[in-house]
C-alpha cells in the first residue's frame, strides 16, 4: 500500500509538470499562431491543475485564491456564458504566469562559467569598510536579480557568506532587500512591471527609460542614506580582529569573467527589446522565448550543451512544479481582474477613486504608493490592489500618463516587500540570516521606504 501510495504520488507531480509545459507552450504558440480551441484547452488544463495542486497552496494564498475565485465567480454569473468567455478569464493572466515561471530558465547561463567562484574571491579581497560592504552587495544582488529575480538574494548570500560572520547582519539584510528591489521598476522578469504592463496596457519599451532612470534613483537613494547611517554610528569598525583584505589588481581571467557576465545580461535585454520591436509582442511572450533560447543558443556556442539539458531537468523536475503557488495565485488574480473589469461595480469604483484622488491632485502619486503599500500591511496583497488601481485609474482624467501610474504602483509594491514583516522578501532574508521578521523590514527600511516615496513622487512633479 505504501508503496503504491508513492507511485501515485509521483505519477500527479508527472501530471502537474505535464499540464504545466503545456500551458507555457500553448500560450507562446497561441501568441503567434490562432488554433482553434487552444486557449479554451489551455484553461481545461489550468483547471485540471488546481484541482490537482490546490492543497500545496500555502494558507495565506490559498484563503486568497478561493476569495478571489468566489468573487470572481459571482461577478462573470452576470455577465454571457459562452465557454470562451469562461475560458478568458481561466487564463487572463497567462502572459503574467509564463514569464514568472519561465524566467528562472535565464540562470542557467550562469551554470556555464565559473561567477559564484569569481565574485566570491573579489569580495572577499576588495571589501575593505561596513560601507564597502554594503555597496558591493547591494549592486551585486542588483546585478543577478536581472537573470535570476528573487533567487538571486540567497544565491548572493553564498556568494559573501565569507565576509559575513565581519559586519552587522542589519548591513547584510538592508543591502539584500533594497539591491533587489530597486530592479522591480524596470527590468522586465520581475512580477512589478509584468503586472503594470498587463493592465496599464504598455510595452516595456515604453515604461524601460523611465523605470530605469527611478531603479538609479532607488539606489542612489539607498547609498546615500546607509552612508549617512554609517557616518553617524559608533559601528563602524570591522566586528573581529581578522585581517584586512589585501587589495590586489585583478586578475586577466577574474576581468574576463566579470565583462562576459556583464555582456550577457545586456545581450539578454537588447534581445528582449529587440524581439519586442520586430515581432510587435509584448514581454510576455518575448522574455519566456529569450529565457529558452538564449541559454541554449549560449550552451550551443560554447558546447556546454550537457550542462543546458542538467539544467532543464532540474528546472521541469523542481523549479517549474515548486511554482504552483505563483501560478494558482496569478490565475486567481487574474479571473478576478477579468470578472471585475466592465462591471457596475468597477465603474464605481472608478468614480469614488476619481473623487478622492482629484481631492489631492497635488500628492496622488504619494497617495498611490502608500494606499498600495497601507493594504499590504493589513493582507491586501499587491497583486490585488495594482492591478485595481490600474484597471480604474488607466486613462482617467487625472493629469497622469500611464507610465506616471506605473511608477508609484510599482513603488508602492517595492516598500510592500522591504517593509511588511509578512512579505516574501522578509521572510526570506529573515530565514538566512536567523533574525525575526519584524528586524528585517520595518526596523531596517522604514526610513529609506519614506524617503523612497518622497523622492519619487518629487521627481514625478518635476518631470510632469
Amino acid at each position: 500500500m505504501e508503496g503504491e501510495s508513492i507511485q501515485d504520488m509521483k505519477s500527479l507531480h508527472l501530471i502537474r509538470i505535464g499540464l504545466l509545459a503545456f500551458y507555457l507552450l500553448g500560450f507562446i504558440v497561441n501568441s503567434f499562431v490562432n488554433i482553434p480551441f487552444l486557449l479554451e484547452i489551455r484553461a481545461v488544463a489550468a483547471l485540471i491543475f488546481f484541482g490537482c495542486s490546490f492543497r500545496l497552496l500555502k494558507p495565506l494564498n490559498a484563503k486568497i485564491c478561493f476569495s478571489l475565485l468566489c468573487i470572481g465567480l459571482c461577478l462573470l454569473t452576470l455577465r454571457e456564458n459562452g465557454f470562451g468567455f469562461w475560458g478568458r478569464a481561466v487564463v487572463e493572466n497567462a502572459g503574467i504566469i509564463s514569464l514568472i515561471l519561465m524566467v528562472p530558465l535565464l540562470g542557467l547561463i550562469l551554470r556555464y562559467a565559473p561567477y559564484e567562484e569569481v565574485i566570491g574571491n573579489i569580495a572577499t579581497r576588495y571589501i575593505r569598510s561596513e560601507f564597502g560592504y554594503y555597496t558591493t552587495i547591494l549592486l551585486v544582488v542588483n546585478l543577478f536579480s536581472t537573470l535570476m529575480s528573487m533567487a538571486a538574494v540567497p544565491f548572493c548570500y553564498q556568494l559573501i557568506r565569507a565576509n559575513a560572520t565581519k559586519y552587522s547582519k542589519t548591513i547584510l539584510a538592508k543591502a539584500l532587500s533594497r539591491g533587489f528591489c530597486a530592479n522591480m521598476l524596470w527590468c522586465p522578469n520581475f512580477i512589478t512591471v509584468a503586472v503594470v504592463l498587463q493592465y496599464l496596457n504598455l510595452s516595456w519599451n515604453e515604461l524601460a527609460p523611465t523605470g530605469f532612470f527611478f531603479s538609479l534613483v532607488a539606489l542612489a537613494l539607498a547609498l546615500v542614506i546607509e552612508k549617512f547611517s554609517l557616518t553617524r554610528s559608533d559601528e563602524n569598525e570591522v566586528r573581529d580582529a581578522a585581517p584586512q583584505p589585501v587589495e590586489t589588481e585583478l586578475s586577466q581571467g577574474e576581468l574576463k569573467y566579470l565583462y562576459w557576465l556583464g555582456l550577457q545580461i545586456l545581450l539578454v535585454l537588447l534581445l528582449v527589446s529587440f524581439l519586442s520591436y520586430s515581432l510587435g509582442k509584448n514581454v510576455f511572450v518575448t522574455v519566456p522565448l529569450v529565457s529558452l533560447l538564449f541559454p541554449l543558443i549560449l550552451a550551443l556556442l560554447l558546447r556546454k550543451l550537457p550542462m543546458f539539458w542538467d539544467g532543464i531537468e532540474k528546472y521541469l523536475t523542481t523549479t517549474l512544479p515548486g511554482m504552483a503557488n505563483e501560478f494558482m495565485l496569478f490565475s486567481a488574480v487574474g479571473f478576478f481582474g477579468f470578472a471585475l473589469a466592465g462591471t457596475t461595480l468597477a465603474k464605481s469604483a472608478i468614480d469614488n477613486l476619481l473623487v478622492y484622488f482629484s481631492a489631492y491632485q497635488s500628492i496622488i502619486p504619494l497617495l498611490i504608493i502608500w494606499t498600495v503599500a497601507g493594504l499590504s500591511m493589513i493582507g491586501i496583497h499587491p497583486i490585488i490592489t495594482i492591478p485595481s488601481l490600474a484597471i480604474c485609474l488607466a486613462d482617467t482624467t487625472l493629469g497622469m500618463s500611464n507610465i506616471q501610474l506605473a511608477i508609484p504602483l510599482m513603488t508602492g509594491y517595492i516598500i510592500y516587500l522591504i517593509l511588511s514583516p509578512v512579505s516574501s522578501m522578509s521572510m526570506l532574508i529573515a530565514g538566512l540570516l536567523g533574525r525575526s521578521v519584524f528586524d528585517v523590514s520595518v526596523r531596517i527600511n522604514l526610513t529609506y521606504s519614506v524617503a523612497l516615496s518622497i523622492s519619487t513622487v518629487l521627481i514625478l512633479k518635476l518631470l510632469a
